[in-house]
């Protein structure tokens, strides 16, 4: 039986995965304590506010992967984690070139080079990419059926 006082813990609440996530998780009944640079920036953290279930269920908490201590009172009375956090140090002369359409990219640099052989890797282990609204909400059901923990 799910119920609220299950609280489970996603780091980077604010970023595109964890916003499904903690999305999913309070459609599913459960409390979610989400970790987030600023808590206070309504254009961070407004589309997680309006989540259904948000106003009873979901508390955003301050924290920064830079500083060392800022997720321990974070997860006190946590069941589980989602770890979906990761530093923003990222610097590219050219975005669009080098991050978001590499595999079309001349320029054979580090970044594109790191994206295809983890892409490669990926695939390799034979690894199919679904639209991530679909592999969240087929993730937590699977585990729900199961009776596993969500970790």
């Amino acid at each position: 039986m799910i119920t609220a006082d299950k609280v489970l813990w996603v780091t980077g609440g604010t970023g595109y995965i964890a916003s499904w996530l903690v999305k999913s998780l309070l459609q599913c009944g459960y409390a979610v304590k989400a970790t987030v640079r600023d808590p206070n920036d309504p254009k961070k953290t407004q589309h997680l506010r309006a989540l259904e279930g948000a106003k009873g269920r979901l508390h955003l908490c301050k924290a920064n992967l830079q500083e060392e201590g800022s997720f321990d009172s974070a997860i006190n009375g946590c069941e589980a984690v989602f770890h979906t956090a990761s530093p923003v140090l990222f610097s590219a002369s050219d975005p669009q070139v080098f991050v978001i359409l590499p595999e079309r990219c001349e320029d054979d640099g580090p970044l594109v080079s790191a994206y295809r052989v983890s892409r490669e890797r990926v695939e390799g282990l034979g690894a199919t990419f679904i639209p991530l609204e679909v592999s969240v909400r087929d993730t937590v059901e699977s585990l729900m059926e199961k009776g596993l923990p969500l970790v």
